[in-house]
Protein backbone atom coordinates (compact mmCIF):
# COMPACT_ATOMS: atom_id res chain seq x y z
CA UNK A 1 0.00 0.00 0.00
CA UNK A 2 2.56 2.61 1.02
CA UNK A 3 4.75 1.77 -2.42
CA UNK A 4 1.30 2.52 -4.27
CA UNK A 5 0.73 5.62 -2.14
CA UNK A 6 4.20 6.96 -3.04
CA UNK A 7 4.18 5.89 -6.72
CA UNK A 8 0.53 7.79 -7.08
CA UNK A 9 2.87 10.66 -5.54
CA UNK A 10 5.39 10.30 -7.91
CA UNK A 11 2.85 10.16 -11.27
CA UNK A 12 0.97 13.30 -9.49
CA UNK A 13 4.35 15.28 -9.47
CA UNK A 14 4.98 14.26 -13.19
CA UNK A 15 1.60 15.56 -14.15
CA UNK A 16 1.75 18.85 -12.57
CA UNK A 17 5.53 19.32 -13.78
CA UNK A 18 4.60 18.40 -17.26
CA UNK A 19 0.77 20.80 -16.92
CA UNK A 20 2.90 23.47 -15.73
CA UNK A 21 4.71 24.00 -19.06
CA UNK A 22 2.41 23.34 -20.80
CA UNK A 23 0.04 26.02 -19.39
CA UNK A 24 3.03 28.72 -19.48
CA UNK A 25 1.64 30.75 -22.29
CA UNK A 26 -2.26 31.80 -20.64
CA UNK A 27 -1.39 34.48 -17.35
CA UNK A 28 -3.73 36.03 -15.60
CA UNK A 29 -3.04 39.49 -14.72
CA UNK A 30 -4.29 41.19 -11.40
CA UNK A 31 -3.47 42.79 -8.39
CA UNK A 32 -1.81 40.21 -5.50
CA UNK A 33 -1.66 40.74 -2.04
CA UNK A 34 1.66 38.33 -2.05
CA UNK A 35 1.78 38.66 2.07
CA UNK A 36 -1.12 37.28 2.16
CA UNK A 37 -0.52 34.35 -0.26
CA UNK A 38 2.94 33.95 1.26
CA UNK A 39 1.37 32.97 4.78
CA UNK A 40 -1.41 31.15 2.77
CA UNK A 41 1.09 28.82 1.11
CA UNK A 42 3.06 28.56 4.90
CA UNK A 43 -0.16 27.22 6.72
CA UNK A 44 -0.54 25.01 3.79
CA UNK A 45 2.76 23.21 3.71
CA UNK A 46 3.01 23.06 7.73
CA UNK A 47 1.70 19.54 7.56
CA UNK A 48 3.78 18.68 4.86
CA UNK A 49 6.94 19.94 7.16
CA UNK A 50 5.45 18.40 9.71
CA UNK A 51 5.71 15.27 8.36
CA UNK A 52 9.02 15.80 7.37
CA UNK A 53 10.13 16.91 10.56
CA UNK A 54 10.62 20.68 9.54
CA UNK A 55 9.61 23.54 11.07
CA UNK A 56 9.16 27.16 9.24
CA UNK A 57 9.83 30.80 10.52
CA UNK A 58 8.45 33.31 8.81
CA UNK A 59 9.08 36.85 8.75
CA UNK A 60 6.97 38.74 5.76
CA UNK A 61 6.44 42.62 5.53
CA UNK A 62 3.00 43.71 5.18
CA UNK A 63 1.01 44.80 2.47
CA UNK A 64 3.68 43.78 -0.52
CA UNK A 65 2.18 43.35 -3.37
CA UNK A 66 2.41 42.57 -7.13
CA UNK A 67 0.84 42.35 -10.28
CA UNK A 68 0.38 38.98 -12.07
CA UNK A 69 -0.89 35.65 -12.10
CA UNK A 70 -2.01 34.44 -8.72
CA UNK A 71 -2.03 30.57 -9.14
CA UNK A 72 1.04 30.49 -11.13
CA UNK A 73 3.15 32.86 -8.42
CA UNK A 74 1.65 30.31 -5.67
CA UNK A 75 2.95 27.46 -7.54
CA UNK A 76 6.41 29.28 -7.57
CA UNK A 77 6.48 29.27 -3.51
CA UNK A 78 4.99 26.13 -3.42
CA UNK A 79 7.98 24.53 -5.48
CA UNK A 80 10.47 26.40 -4.04
CA UNK A 81 9.63 25.67 0.10
CA UNK A 82 8.56 21.97 -0.97
CA UNK A 83 12.41 21.66 -2.60
CA UNK A 84 13.54 23.43 1.09
CA UNK A 85 11.80 21.08 2.61
CA UNK A 86 12.78 18.07 0.99
CA UNK A 87 16.42 18.87 1.11
CA UNK A 88 16.96 19.28 4.88
CA UNK A 89 17.87 16.06 7.13
CA UNK A 90 14.79 14.32 9.56
CA UNK A 91 15.81 15.92 12.77
CA UNK A 92 15.78 19.72 13.14
CA UNK A 93 14.97 20.58 9.55
CA UNK A 94 14.34 24.39 9.54
CA UNK A 95 12.85 26.61 6.96
CA UNK A 96 12.78 30.54 7.15
CA UNK A 97 10.49 32.29 4.89
CA UNK A 98 11.59 36.24 4.72
CA UNK A 99 9.56 38.62 2.57
CA UNK A 100 10.53 42.48 2.01
CA UNK A 101 10.66 45.77 0.06
CA UNK A 102 13.80 47.25 -0.32
CA UNK A 103 13.15 50.42 -3.10
CA UNK A 104 10.61 49.01 -5.75
CA UNK A 105 11.51 45.49 -5.63
CA UNK A 106 9.92 42.56 -3.06
CA UNK A 107 12.83 40.33 -2.01
CA UNK A 108 11.69 36.75 -0.86
CA UNK A 109 14.43 34.52 0.65
CA UNK A 110 13.54 30.98 1.17
CA UNK A 111 16.19 28.99 3.35
CA UNK A 112 16.87 25.45 4.74
CA UNK A 113 19.40 24.08 6.62
CA UNK A 114 19.78 21.36 4.44
CA UNK A 115 21.85 19.53 2.12
CA UNK A 116 23.33 22.39 -0.13
CA UNK A 117 24.22 22.28 -3.53
CA UNK A 118 27.44 22.80 -5.52
CA UNK A 119 28.08 25.45 -7.83
CA UNK A 120 27.76 22.55 -10.59
CA UNK A 121 24.07 21.91 -9.29
CA UNK A 122 23.06 25.57 -8.71
CA UNK A 123 24.52 26.69 -12.67
CA UNK A 124 22.52 23.92 -13.96
CA UNK A 125 18.89 24.56 -11.86
CA UNK A 126 16.11 25.51 -14.27
CA UNK A 127 17.88 23.35 -17.16
CA UNK A 128 14.40 21.24 -18.68
CA UNK A 129 15.00 17.93 -16.88
CA UNK A 130 17.49 18.73 -14.60
CA UNK A 131 16.92 17.28 -10.47
CA UNK A 132 19.38 16.91 -8.51
CA UNK A 133 16.88 14.41 -6.59
CA UNK A 134 16.31 10.89 -7.59
CA UNK A 135 12.58 10.91 -8.67
CA UNK A 136 12.50 14.46 -9.73
CA UNK A 137 11.49 15.35 -12.95
CA UNK A 138 13.63 18.56 -13.32
CA UNK A 139 10.63 20.74 -14.25
CA UNK A 140 9.20 22.24 -11.37
CA UNK A 141 12.36 24.50 -11.38
CA UNK A 142 12.44 25.24 -15.05
CA UNK A 143 8.56 26.15 -14.80
CA UNK A 144 9.74 28.17 -11.97
CA UNK A 145 11.99 30.50 -13.58
CA UNK A 146 9.74 30.92 -16.53
CA UNK A 147 7.16 32.31 -14.59
CA UNK A 148 9.19 34.65 -12.52
CA UNK A 149 10.49 35.55 -15.54
CA UNK A 150 7.06 36.39 -16.97
CA UNK A 151 6.31 38.81 -13.81
CA UNK A 152 9.24 40.86 -14.54
CA UNK A 153 11.25 38.92 -11.91
CA UNK A 154 14.29 36.83 -11.25
CA UNK A 155 15.26 33.65 -8.92
CA UNK A 156 18.61 33.21 -7.86
CA UNK A 157 19.90 30.68 -5.63
CA UNK A 158 23.14 30.68 -3.25
CA UNK A 159 23.97 27.39 -1.28
CA UNK A 160 27.00 25.58 0.58
CA UNK A 161 27.26 21.56 0.77
CA UNK A 162 26.04 20.23 3.78
CA UNK A 163 25.31 23.82 4.88
CA UNK A 164 22.10 24.65 3.10
CA UNK A 165 20.49 26.72 0.31
CA UNK A 166 18.98 30.37 -0.31
CA UNK A 167 16.42 30.87 -2.95
CA UNK A 168 16.08 34.18 -3.54
CA UNK A 169 12.92 35.31 -5.21
CA UNK A 170 12.43 39.33 -7.06
CA UNK A 171 9.59 40.81 -7.95
CA UNK A 172 8.50 44.36 -9.03
CA UNK A 173 6.01 46.02 -6.44
CA UNK A 174 2.86 46.60 -7.53
CA UNK A 175 1.90 50.24 -7.77
CA UNK A 176 -1.72 51.97 -7.58
CA UNK A 177 -2.84 53.96 -10.60
CA UNK A 178 -5.12 55.20 -8.53
CA UNK A 179 -2.30 57.91 -6.28
CA UNK A 180 -1.25 60.72 -7.82
CA UNK A 181 2.31 59.89 -7.37
CA UNK A 182 2.89 56.10 -8.48
CA UNK A 183 2.84 54.08 -11.98
CA UNK A 184 1.73 50.49 -12.90
CA UNK A 185 4.01 48.17 -13.59
CA UNK A 186 1.69 46.25 -15.55
CA UNK A 187 2.92 48.01 -18.91
CA UNK A 188 6.50 46.28 -18.12
CA UNK A 189 5.11 42.99 -17.73
CA UNK A 190 5.82 40.20 -21.16
CA UNK A 191 2.87 38.34 -22.76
Amino acid sequence: MDLVLTELDRAQAIITDYLGMAGQKSMAKEKINLTNTLNDITTLMTSYANYKTVKFKCDIDKDLYVFGDPIKLKQVFVNIIKNSIEAVPNMEGLVTIHACLLESTIHIKISDNGIGMTKEQIERLGEPYYSSKDDGTGLGLTVTYSIVKSHGGSVKYISEVNKGTVAIISLPLYFDTSSDHSHLFSENLSG
